[in-house]
This record gives C-alpha cells, sequence and structure tokens, in this order.
C-alpha cells in the first residue's frame, strides 16, 4: 500500500505540473477492493467517477484506469492493488505477430479469411473497410457491398453489411443484428464479429447447417459503430502511447480541439450511455460531467453514430435478436442495466436464452448490476425497451477477452470461442425458445444445472435447474474447502424446470460451489457471495 501511494503521488505531481491537454495520460490496470457496504460504485461517483468497464473477482474490481481516474480513486479512498502500473509501455514492448505466427493461428481456427491488421495485431480501420469489401468481392451472392448507416461526428462513415442466401431482399425472414466497437478501445468485438463473418461465407457451399441457417435468416453487421474514437487509439499507438480512448471525437467545449496528439477542451460521448430508454436515470450509471469516460451527451442520441443504429431499427427492420460486442470480462449481458433489482416482463426468456447461448464459452451472465455495475442510457434497454417506434429486440451485450487489447495471439480463439453463440443468436431470431431443457448445455441424463441468478449475490440467490423426467435429486452448496453449508433439495422431483432458493446471510463473503446430483451424475457451478 506504501508503494501504491508513492505511485499516486508521482502521478498527481505530473497532473499538477503539467496541464493534462499537453501530456500523455498514463493507464494502470489494478484492482480495486469492494468496501463493506458493497457500493463501490456510490463511493467512487462521489468523487466524479463511474467505472467504464470492469471485471469483478473474489470481492475486487479490475479495471484501466487513466491517471486522473486513478487519482478520483485514491481520493475516494479505495483500497488499490496496482497491477501493471504502464499499460502503453507494456504494448509498446510487445512484438507483432509474423505472417507465419497469423498463419498458424488461422490454422488452430475455423476460418481462412484475416481478421489481423497493424493495430496492434487487429485491423485498423481502413484495413477492417477493406476486410468487408474482400468479403463481398468473393462472396456477392451471400453478403452485400457496404452500406453507410450514416457519417460519425468526424465524418466517417458507419458501415453495415447484410449476408443471408439472397442480400438486400425482404423474404420476411427472421432478422439478427451484430454490432461493435461501441467503445473505441474494443477491439476484440470487430474481430469476433469478422470471424463470424468469415466462417458463414467460407462454409455456406460445404456446410448444410450454415447454409440452412443463411438462407432461413437476414444477418445484419456493424463490426465499427465508433470510427473516430477507434482511428484515434490508432494515432496514440502510432505515438507510442496506450490506446485507451473510449468515447467518439465529439468536441464538448467551445473552442475545444478533440482526438488529436494536442486534445484541448473536453473530448467525447459514451456512445452507451447515449440511448434514449432511461437515459441519464442518475449520475451513477452514466456521467453528466463532459470530462467522464461515461459522458452520456446533451441529450439521447445527440450522436451521430447512435443516431444511425435507432434510424437502422425504426425503419422497418424486424430484428429480434441483437448482440452488442464489447469487451472485456467473458460475460454476456441483458436488460435492464439502469438499476439493481429491475428485471424485465421477459427474465426468464433472457435467462434461458443465456444459458444455451453460453454453453460453449462458459460466459457468466445477468443484468449489468447483478455482475458488474448499473449503466444508464445503454443499448440492450433501448433496443428491448423502446416498443412503440421499433419491434421489441432481446439484446444482449457480450464482454469479451481478458483485456481491452489481448496479444493478437488470442485473437483467433477469443473469437472463436464465441462462434456459437453468434449461430445460435441467428437462430433465435426466427425461432424463440420455451424452456430451459431445449436450449441449455444437457449432460447425460439430460439435466442441467443452470448459473445462480444473480450473480454475484447478496444475500440470496435463485439456482435453475431442468430434470428430463422424473427423479431423486439433491442439490446442495458448498464452500471452496468441500464444506457442505445447505441442503436446498433433497428428494424425488418430477420433470421439468425447477428453481431452488439459496440464502446465504450467516455467510461470509466468498465464492460457494451448487452440486446437483441426478440419477448418478453430478453437476457443479461456482456462486459468489459479495457483502
Amino acid at each position: 500500500m506504501f508503494m501504491f501511494r508513492l505511485v499516486v503521488l508521482a502521478i498527481l505531481a505530473a497532473v499538477l505540473v503539467v496541464p493534462a491537454s499537453a501530456q500523455p495520460l498514463r493507464y494502470s490496470e489494478v484492482q480495486l477492493t469492494i468496501p463493506p457496504d458493497g457500493d463501490l460504485s456510490g463511493r467512487l461517483a462521489a468523487h466524479g467517477l463511474q467505472l467504464g468497464h470492469a471485471r469483478v473477482e473474489n470481492g475486487r474490481v479490475q479495471v484501466i484506469l487513466s491517471e486522473d481516474e486513478l487519482a478520483a480513486v485514491f481520493e475516494a479512498g479505495v483500497e488499490v492493488t496496482v497491477i501493471d502500473s504502464d499499460l502503453g509501455a507494456t504494448l509498446a514492448g510487445r512484438p507483432p505477430l509474423s505472417e507465419e505466427q497469423q498463419e498458424a493461428a488461422r490454422a488452430g481456427g475455423r476460418i481462412d479469411g484475416n481478421i489481423f491488421g497493424s493495430l496492434l495485431g487487429y485491423p485498423n480501420f481502413n484495413e477492417l473497410v477493406a476486410i468487408l469489401d474482400e468479403m463481398h468481392s468473393l462472396y456477392p451472392n451471400l453478403i452485400t457491398a457496404k452500406t453507410s448507416l450514416g457519417q460519425s461526428v468526424e465524418g466517417r462513415d458507419i458501415w453495415m453489411v447484410e449476408i443471408s442466401d439472397n442480400p438486400g431482399v425482404d423474404e420476411e425472414e427472421g432478422e439478427v443484428l451484430y454490432t461493435a466497437l461501441h467503445h473505441a478501445r474494443e477491439p476484440q468485438g470487430p474481430a469476433t464479429v469478422l470471424y463470424t463473418m468469415w466462417y458463414l461465407l467460407e462454409q455456406y457451399a460445404t456446410n448444410s447447417d450454415v447454409s440452412d441457417l443463411v438462407d432461413a435468416r437476414r444477418m445484419f453487421f456493424v463490426p465499427i459503430l465508433n470510427p473516430d474514437g477507434y482511428v484515434y487509439n490508432e494515432l496514440l499507438d502510432g505515438d507510442g502511447q496506450y490506446p485507451g480512448w473510449r468515447k467518439n471525437c465529439r468536441v464538448n467545449e467551445e473552442g475545444g480541439l478533440c482526438c488529436t496528439l494536442s486534445n484541448i477542451g473536453t473530448c467525447g460521448v459514451d456512445m452507451n450511455r447515449n440511448y434514449d430508454y432511461l437515459w441519464g436515470y442518475d449520475d451513477i450509471g452514466s456521467s453528466p460531467n463532459p470530462g467522464s469516460g461515461t459522458y452520456r451527451g446533451t441529450a439521447p442520441f445527440s450522436e451521430p453514430e447512435t443516431s444511425a443504429i435507432r434510424d437502422l431499427l425504426e425503419s422497418g427492420r424486424h430484428v429480434s435478436q441483437t448482440f452488442n460486442y464489447h469487451a472485456y470480462g467473458s460475460l454476456l449481458i441483458y436488460p435492464w442495466g439502469y438499476e439493481s433489482g429491475a428485471y424485465t416482463p421477459d427474465d426468464a426468456l433472457f435467462i434461458n436464452q443465456s444459458i444455451a447461448l453460453t454453453a460453449v464459452n462458459g460466459f457468466l451472465y445477468g443484468t449489468a448490476p447483478d455482475i458488474l455495475y448499473p449503466v444508464n442510457g445503454e443499448s440492450d434497454d433501448w433496443m428491448y425497451g423502446e416498443q412503440a417506434t421499433k419491434p421489441k429486440i432481446l439484446s444482449f451485450t457480450p464482454e469479451v477477452g481478458p483485456t481491452f487489447w489481448p496479444d493478437p495471439a488470442e485473437i483467433i480463439p477469443l473469437a472463436d470461442e464465441n462462434l456459437e453463440a453468434n449461430l445460435l443468436l441467428a437462430e433465435y431470431a426466427g425461432m424463440i425458445p420455451t424452456g430451459l431443457a431445449e436450449d441449455a448445455r444437457e449432460h447425460p441424463d439430460g439435466s442441467v444445472l443452470g448459473v445462480n441468478y444473480p450473480n454475484p449475490f447478496n444475500p440470496s440467490t435463485q439456482i435453475p435447474f431442468v430434470l428430463s423426467e422424473a427423479g431423486d435429486v439433491t442439490l446442495a452448496v458448498f464452500d471452496v474447502l468441500g464444506r457442505e453449508v445447505a441442503v436446498l433439495v433433497e428428494g424425488r422431483l418430477g420433470a421439468g424446470s425447477h428453481a431452488a432458493p439459496f440464502a446465504a446471510g450467516g455467510l461470509p463473503s466468498g465464492v460457494y460451489v451448487a452440486r446437483l446430483q441426478t440419477n448418478g451424475h453430478v453437476q457443479t457451478r461456482t456462486m459468489l457471495l459479495v457483502k
């Protein structure tokens, strides 16, 4: 802790001596200890900081912060452990993948097409656009030429393409939308979307499952919703700085200059706080401060980038499912995001789909306040909640990867682990699931132990499970030392969906294990109690 104080004091001294607009920002990866009252978000908000992203593990929040944000954390009196004090220096020392290494990485995946590029292994904006053009050149009967949904603050096109057996033709088929890069420092999202696109195009002629899916759906892709911020990160990387810019490039002050190496004034709007549904609900899930990383803008849809998505979905489209890709944390988030304890009328359906969507990648699923933190004015809440100007959409946010800029060797594996979920989402666009048993990860006897909800939890949670047939069941909970702390179900139950409440008011914070035994088969899942 003493060493951390020295680091923070040195950072504060630098901020005081040199104006922030004239120096590069240092970014650090740190762990924040959740305070005893559990209200980390409220404590940070009182000091002008809303977390733009984080990963919650074992009572700690792992997050990447600029030096200004780190100073606010220090002022809030939150206990901090520094993991990497200078991410810019760490990335600068990372060697690029050679052509041979890229080929080897592709050989370990399921595509031949390219998703690599010159921006720390990822395609930069122009390279990504070129990939879209290449796809259309190779497969003109399956993918449309790129279409502009509108232009960004700085005048760059926001490109969309469609994959279908007759792309561009309305055949009254189920429609699904995949977006990526609301936040400019999350390139694994576009890489994951491109990976699925290549898979669909390359497999169509030889894989009947793929051809059946493509023939029956209209799949829309917007792989780079924040082109300006992404280009700015390319500039920062070229200057040897950490490409940590999150927002778009809106100039928030008269006479300001944004997304250059000498920014003047406050810059940028967080596009995932700029949607209409409960925009500005509170100052914890978004910020009214133009200098904040979660600044929500002056009004809902004030930004041309979010307006482009609104106009697309309100133009007569019949999109019923959406993935809005973000990074990081291996999470699958769905509405509502604006407040803890608020759940949609379709909550059971979201849970059912989530169990199936995470069956391969093992992502933790739930609402943002339950598994991460509150957020308002975000894409999923609007896509689901706005049902007057467009159809209801079951919208999810996958949070991919271990950090914002994973090692290039991880690009293919991270994209591949989400392929099945992307394909299944397209299936759901024409077929709404009706129960856990149809869609979930099944064991040999057909039973399913679902992820408890909420998770993390305090002080109680629900543990769902499904029996394909009647039988003797034992559902118990153990601590990490293997000691039994509760028996929730013991006896004979009928086939179908069940849920058992687990009240942990008298137990300490930590990881617990739910164990379901049915017909000689055992399944386990971990749960996190955070007090």
